[in-house]
């Protein structure tokens, strides 16, 4: 019976997610212009691997300014952007899996130098994360290894409370929150990754343009 109930249950996720992926037209998020503007000022770079292969998903987040998309009622297309992230990253499982590389997770990657209440915590600006986290865990269950974030101000407690509380326990242990001191998230990264492999925005050695 529970093995009967666990088949429909997948069968159901699966037409769920089916759905989900058609009414979002994931399917053609790389030929669309729809995130042109977001690609521009917050740009996502999805060009490393950590020491075990893991893609790795880079963003210098700081610099959003979520409240201005927020205000241009641009919200859901922000989190869609957002969300193409994660499935950049899941596609790069998916051809690493196919060459006979046994890897199933990725890496996220944030910079939170800049946040700030006004721009990144209002309440117009909450829904990002709540969206994030919720839709990730709807689809992408799993798939995340680390989520990383370096120069974390204590006022994005406001959003961990937040977001906290929608997380499956591996996401929560995956989640990993670092202040401005370098001497704790330095060492952790150069242990997980290669400098090679990041950008200058988490002290590695791939030069970025500035975040802002």
């Amino acid at each position: 019976m529970a093995q009967g109930f666990s088949a429909r249950k997948a069968e159901q996720m699966i037409r769920e997610a089916l759905k989900w992926r058609s009414e979002n037209k994931i399917d053609t998020w790389e030929d669309s212009k729809v995130f042109s503007e977001f690609e521009k000022d917050y740009p996502i770079f999805i060009d490393g691997s950590d020491r075990e292969n893991r893609p790795i998903v880079e963003s210098y987040f700081g610099d959003w300014n979520v409240r201005s998309i927020a205000l241009q009622g641009k919200m859901k297309q922000l989190i869609l952007y957002s969300l193409r992230g994660i499935e950049r990253a899941t596609t790069k499982l998916r051809e690493r899996q196919a060459q006979g590389n046994n890897v199933t997770q990725w890496i996220l990657l944030l910079n939170m130098d800049g946040f700030n209440v006004i721009n990144q915590a209002c309440p117009a600006c909450l829904p990002l994360y709540l969206g994030y986290v919720s839709q990730y865990e709807k689809y992408w269950p799993g798939t995340i290894f680390r989520s990383l974030l370096i120069n974390t101000p204590d006022s994005f407690e406001i959003v961990l409370n937040l977001i906290r509380p929608i997380m499956s326990p591996p996401t929560r242990a995956a989640f990993k929150v670092f202040s401005s001191n370098k001497a704790e998230w330095k060492p952790y990264l150069d242990n997980l990754i290669d400098p090679a492999e990041i950008s200058d925005w988490f002290d590695g050695k791939k030069e970025r343009k500035p975040a802002s």
